[in-house]
Formats: structure tokens, sequence, C-alpha cells
């Protein structure tokens, strides 16, 4: 029985001797972190070419390898202050652990349930918000998939890469909608209640349009669960849900007997729903280590890959790129696992013959060792 982590390394060795990663941008003046026993085992590592890095990568199979966010003078000087910062890739990092879910795996695992809601969620926050919020264009938005449990999505642009740690936090509050206050998005006295409209660009006009589409559903317990309403309110709202609506677009938002503070716990209470969670410690931190794009990710098999279309992107299928040779195995856990087109059913103590990618993905996640 070969150890599973020997297994491991021998297998990413297979494939790099067939496969080159390809280099990021201005490589050599990237940091990079590789390791094996962690994800970044060390760092302040550097490469002149991506044949150096392809070198490196093959002579020593690290199971996870990643690059700097940011560029240096001299990207292997320790300590940090040596390596003369220059700028740094906007990236934002999401992840399936931060959103509630139905599933009812070990955080260590993923299935079609959370990976659809991460999904989701970098699908928004390129549609809703780095484009039309933003000002970045679809081209300037590079998708990645991390190899195990979610997105990076990295932001060239010169602009943003030399955006300070606190322009960062501030695109960051704007995601999370924190501080976010009714009066500074228009809503005032002027005889009659006014606020943003549905045609309204940044915060007002996704809280109208939002609020709008709750409103046109016509379900007063729906509305008030998701706009933090009483029932009472909600169900006037509804009857005269066509005289609303009219209003929200126009501005206008008292088409109806509705307390103002109602009003604007409703604005609040929306715009906590549609606000993007990211890690927030890697879009702020200018010398964070990530996954470098096309290397394989030790602990799934997976690799980190472009993606051209989000939408139709399928993390438990589209970056499988092992073989589908048989390896004998013998399971450790019971544990169903979706893998490409099939459903792999791990079983503690039953031998199985697997392909290459799912005994890979297996040894990698404990649910089974190699015979």
């Amino acid at each position: 029985m070969e150890p599973s982590k020997e297994y491991l390394r021998r297998k990413l060795s297979e494939y790099y001797d067939k496969h080159s990663v390809l280099a990021p941008p201005r490589i050599d003046q990237r940091e990079f972190g590789a390791g094996s026993d962690k994800k970044i085992d060390f760092r302040h590592l550097a490469f002149r070419d991506e044949n150096t890095m392809n070198t490196y990568i093959r002579t020593s199979v690290p199971l996870y390898i990643s690059y700097s966010a940011g560029y240096y003078e001299f990207p292997d000087k320790r300590p940090m202050a040596r390596k003369n910062w220059q700028s740094a890739d906007l990236i934002f990092d999401l992840d399936a652990d931060e959103y509630e879910t139905s599933c009812d795996h070990d955080a260590s695992m993923v299935c079609d349930i959370c990976m659809s809601r991460v999904t989701e969620e970098a699908v928004r926050l390129v549609e809703d918000f780095l484009i039309p919020d933003f000002g970045f264009s679809k081209g300037e938005i590079i998708s990645v998939f991390s190899g195990n449990r979610g997105y990076h999505l990295h932001i060239r642009r010169e602009d943003a890469q030399q955006l300070s740690q606190q322009g960062r936090k501030e695109l960051l509050d704007y995601l999370s909608s924190r501080g976010l206050e009714p009066n500074a998005l228009g809503f005032r006295m002027e005889g009659h209640l006014r606020g943003p409209s549905t045609a309204e660009k940044g915060w007002g006009g996704k809280i109208a349009r939002h609020l709008s589409k709750l409103i046109a559903g016509g379900d007063a317990k729906e509305l008030a669960k998701k706009a933090g309403v009483g029932l009472p309110s909600a169900k006037r709202i509804i009857a005269n849900k066509h005289e609303v609506i009219n209003g929200l677009e126009q501005g206008h938002w008292d088409k109806v007997n509705v307390r103002r503070d109602s009003w604007e716990r409703a604005f609040k209470h929306v715009a906590a729903s549609l606000s993007v969670k990211v890690d927030q410690g890697v879009t702020m931190d200018v010398s964070r280590l990530i996954r470098l794009p096309t290397s394989i990710h030790g602990g799934t098999g997976f690799v980190a890959c472009y993606i051209r279309n989000l939408g139709k992107f399928d993390p438990l299928k589209d970056p499988i790129v092992l073989g589908t040779s048989v390896e004998r195995v013998k399971g450790l856990k019971d544990m169903d696992v979706r893998l490409g087109d099939e459903t792999i059913e791990f079983r503690a103590g039953k031998e199985m013959d697997l392909p290459e990618y799912a005994a890979y993905y297996g040894c990698a996640k404990g649910l089974c060792v190699v015979e």
C-alpha cells in the first residue's frame, strides 16, 4: 500500500513531465511560494522566466505552488521590505465555505450545492459590481478556478494595480454595503418621500430594482421576510403593488401608507442580502500569494484553470486533467462524490477500481488509499 502523499507526488510528477505551467505576466517581478505539508512551506522564490519556473516544478514537485499579487524590484529578497514593492494585481477570492447552504458534508469537501452557490456569487460579483459599478470591462477580469473550493478574480489594469490597501478596503466596504446609509443615496422628504429610482446606478438602483422584483412577486410573507418589514406593511404594499412599483421607477417611495423607517429598514435589509462576500484579506494584502493558474491543486488533483464563462463552468468536471488509467484503492470513509459525469461511492473498507483522477481526489481528501 503506497503512502498517500508519495502517491500524490508521483502522479503530479507524471503530469508535470508532460505539461507545462503557464507563467504569469512579468514573472521576473513576482515572488513564488510552494509547499507539500502546507500550502506554503516556504516563499521568497523567484524565476526569471517560464522555463526556469517549470524546471523547478518538475524537480521539486510541490503539491501547491503560488505566486504573488505584488510586483517587486527584487522578488527573492528578504525580509519583505527589501523586495521594493512596485504594485499589485487586484484580486478577489470567493470560497464555498463563506456561504450558507444546505450541504451536510464536512468543510474539506465540496458538492454541487455549495459550488453552485459560490459560482453564482462569482457571477454576481462580475456582472453586478465589477463591470457596472467599478467600471472594469469583461476582458479586464481574469477568472480562475482555485483548484478546490472557489474562484480567484484577477484584475491587472494599471490603475487597479496602484490601489493602496486603503483603496482596496474601500472597494470591499462597497461590496459588503458596509456603512451604507439611505440618506446618502437620496432618501429625503420633498413633500413626499424621495429615494433612488430603479434606473439609477450603484447601490440605490440595485436596492430599488430588487424591492420592485420582490413586490411584483405578490407574496406578502416573502416580502416581509426578504425586505425586513412588518407583515401588515408588506400586505399594504402588495395590495397596492402596481402603484408602488410605478413609484419606485420614478423614485417616489410613498405611494402607499408605509412609514419612512420601514422603507429605510427594507433598504438596509435588501442591501445586506445583495452584498457579496469575498476573502477580504486576499484583496487587501498587496503581498498575497495566490494559486498559480494552470498548476495542479495538490489537495484535489484539479487544475487551477482559466475560465472563459463563469456561468457555464462545472467545477467538478471541467478542471479534471489527470488520466483515466485504473487504480486499485481501498475506501477509508463513506462518501458519495460527483466527479465528472459519474458519482463515486467511497465506502470504508471496500476495495474498488477507480480512474486515476478519482483515485487521486480520494487519496487527497482522505477518502481512500491506493492498494
